[in-house]
């Protein structure tokens, strides 16, 4: 059922062509990435077992899970102050937010997964519906907010939330939680 919502709600979304011709949705106000976020998201995650394979890479459902909370918790935290000038880096991960082109799907299985921080599944779920909490309650608080980041550079509130909804969308298609429409 989650996964018929959020197929038809990304049918509603709008449907562009970037500059690279390629093909893909974007969401086409604010108040659509927030209900993506806070209302669809918590329902899909009803549907994720722990033993939910992915179609991609190496991650387990819990981990997926352990690294979306941890990013979203980070994102709206500043770890120092900005350079004067943004690095390459970060200019290029600010282009690759704001382009519409999707992650990659890194189906490697190499390297070590780290040690999970939740003792099980529906606390790692509850993890990320408080992070996504957390982010939003920032912002009202201090719609000013301009948090900092050493690999994402400074991003405001919109580019966070357009990066947060394309990271929830990639992790939540690697486990069949989410169906990239068909165009």
């Amino acid at each position: 059922m989650a996964q018929c919502r959020a197929r038809e709600y990304l049918l509603k979304s709008t449907t562009t062509i970037n500059n690279k011709n390629t093909i893909h949705n974007t969401m086409t106000t604010i108040d659509q990435y927030k209900e993506f976020l806070t209302q669809q998201i918590p329902e899909m995650l009803t549907h994720l077992k722990a033993d939910t394979e992915p179609k991609w890479g190496m991650m387990t459902a819990q981990h997926m899970l352990e690294h979306l909370a941890k990013v979203t918790k980070s994102s709206i935290k500043s770890y120092g102050a900005p350079p004067a000038e943004p690095t390459e880096g970060q200019l290029k991960f600010k282009a690759f937010v704001n382009d519409g082109i999707p992650f990659r799907k890194n189906d490697t299985k190499k390297g070590k997964l780290e040690d999970l921080f939740y003792s099980t599944i529906d606390e790692a779920k509850t993890a990320v519906v408080e992070a996504v909490n957390r982010f939003y309650n920032a912002f009202e608080q201090t719609p000013d907010l301009q948090p900092y980041n050493p690999i994402m550079g400074a991003l405001s509130f919109k580019e966070l939330q357009t990066f947060h909804d394309k990271h929830f969308r990639h992790h939540f298609e690697q486990f069949g939680l989410l169906k990239t429409a068909d165009l």
